[in-house]
């Protein structure tokens, strides 16, 4: 915990596009009740769960910036213990009482989970992804140190419904759940199973559940605006709405993800980082995999090793179909915090595979995560020094007047500053991930909102950003741009500028 605060602060506060963008104004949107005024202001964001964001902007709203970081920053050391149990619960019950050997391999296995790249560079940050690992591995814990007892399953199932009612790109790890049970439970899978689900649906409904209802209720589609294409809210166009940039186009392109993570290429990620660990994972598996297969061809008597065979057969079932799936599907990396964390410890299952003697297994073992650890080179999602406050939002007095409606433009993220603006404005936004023309559903709703108003009309957008180049966008909706009446907001992340629209024909 310690270490984890003292990089956290090292690194400095926070300022990644997320929290610009919707970890911040979703929270704050969700409490004052602003997702029946604005429109899209955190682009396809807008609509995301604010369940991750509510702890984040309380901290940062009432507490000074080095100590939301720090409290952030130690709560992010909870994943660390709970690989080190892991690991001591995964050895088998003879194994487990040599102290030296379980303290090693415990040992080991939570340093390589602290030296991961995605995990470091999220210390001391908004980003939900250390919260979804340790849910995920509280869940592997759970039934490691239960026995794979009917209650331990069910008590997983909790843990799984949560992480998954935080972030719903989690539904991989539910998936490679089952097909790690399957594995080990084998025809007694189905109770195992059930009771785990009976769990998730516990936690998720009132969660997770009850968003997605929201979303179905009020757009026709509990995703929305993802997957559109599917259930085709009348509010967008039928599209995906998918992030495609991470993803591999087929086997060979996805082998040169192996190559390049540790190269710092990162295939995986829009921010530099380096990694070693999934590469040597894939040296070791097909050499493993040779050994074991020319032991049993040799018919000797079976050597028993020193983790528990259903605990391995659980952790490597879990882990390698969580990958076969997240790769294909998404290929952000941020996603699979819990797989960077656990596969230290699955390195050392391999190599206790091939390594007998203790002695051996730990030396080796130290060895690769040492390798590990130098070819670890963390990513950066933005940072700035620490000051007073985490914002520093300065409003001129032209925008302190009341029923302003802002039209923001451009895909950078500018969400933040809402909150510091009076609550009677109006904010939505056309251009972005999500641009949204008069002839959509939400189009309409503003052009509907803009007819109504009776204010004034503003922009909203990055200083630097060529305001005219969004004219034909702001014409569609019977707008102009008035250059000569802008004015400046100040900011810890930067500048926005603010210019005054004037409605065609007025």
């Amino acid at each position: 915990m310690v270490a984890c605060v003292a990089v956290g602060l090292r690194y400095g506060q926070d300022a990644n596009w997320d929290l610009r963008n919707y970890h911040y104004y979703g929270a704050y949107a969700f409490l004052h009740g602003r997702l029946r005024v604005d429109v899209a202001p955190s682009q396809l964001q807008t609509w995301f769960n604010p369940l991750q964001s509510l702890p984040t902007y309380f901290l940062l709203s009432y507490v000074p910036p080095r100590i939301a970081a720090s409290v952030l920053s130690a709560l992010s050391a909870f994943p660390i213990v709970l690989v080190v149990l892991i690991a001591g619960y995964g050895l088998t019950p003879q194994q487990r009482v040599d102290t030296l050997l379980r303290r090693g391999v415990a040992g080991l296995a939570g340093i390589g989970a602290f030296v991961s790249p995605m995990f470091l560079s999220e210390l001391g940050t908004t980003f939900s992804d250390t919260l979804g690992s340790a849910l995920l591995l509280a869940a592997i814990l759970a039934v490691l140190a239960g026995r794979f007892a009917a209650r331990a399953h069910f008590i997983a199932g909790l843990f799984l419904g949560l992480a998954l009612a935080l972030k719903l790109t989690s539904v991989f790890f539910v998936v490679a759940w089952v097909a790690a049970v399957v594995v080990v439970e084998r025809r007694r899978f189905f109770r195992p199973v059930v009771l785990a689900g009976l769990g998730a649906a516990l936690t998720y409904v009132p969660l997770g559940g009850v968003w997605s209802a929201y979303m179905f209720h009020k757009f026709g589609n509990p995703l929305f605006p993802l997957y559109n294409n599917v259930f085709k809210s009348a509010f967008y166009e039928p599209i995906a709405m998918s992030d495609s940039r991470f993803r591999p186009n087929g086997i060979a392109d996805a082998l040169r993800y192996f190559w390049e993570w540790p190269a710092g290429l990162h295939p995986s990620a829009e921010v530099g980082f380096a990694d070693m660990r999934f590469t040597l994972l894939l040296i070791l598996m097909p050499l493993v995999a040779a050994v074991l297969i020319d032991r049993r061809m040799a018919r000797g008597p079976a050597e028993e090793g020193i983790f528990d065979p259903r605990a391995r057969a659980f952790l490597l079932t879990f882990c390698i179909v969580s990958f076969l799936i997240w790769l294909p599907l998404f290929g952000i990396q941020r996603y699979v915090v819990a797989l960077e964390q656990l596969a230290p410890l699955v390195v050392i299952i391999l190599l206790s595979c091939l390594l007998r003697r203790r002695a051996v297994l730990l030396g080796a073992s130290g060895l690769a995560i040492l390798w590990i650890a130098l070819s670890t080179v963390p990513a950066n999602w933005e940072r700035v020094p620490f000051t007073a406050d985490w914002f520093e939002v300065k409003v001129p007095d032209a925008l302190r007047q009341e029923n302003t409606m802002f039209i923001m433009l451009s895909v950078e993220a500018t969400a933040y500053v809402i909150p510091f603006l009076p609550p009677s404005d109006v904010f939505v936004r056309i251009e972005g991930n999500m641009p949204i023309t008069p002839e959509t559903g939400l189009g309409r709703v503003i052009a509907g909102k803009l007819g109504a108003h009776g204010g004034e009309v503003r922009t909203l957008a990055p200083s630097g950003y060529e305001q005219t180049q969004s004219e034909a966008r702001l014409a569609a909706y019977g707008l102009r741009l008035d250059p000569g009446d802008c004015v400046d907001i100040t900011s810890k992340f930067g500048e926005l500028v603010s210019c005054r629209l004037v409605r065609v024909g007025s």
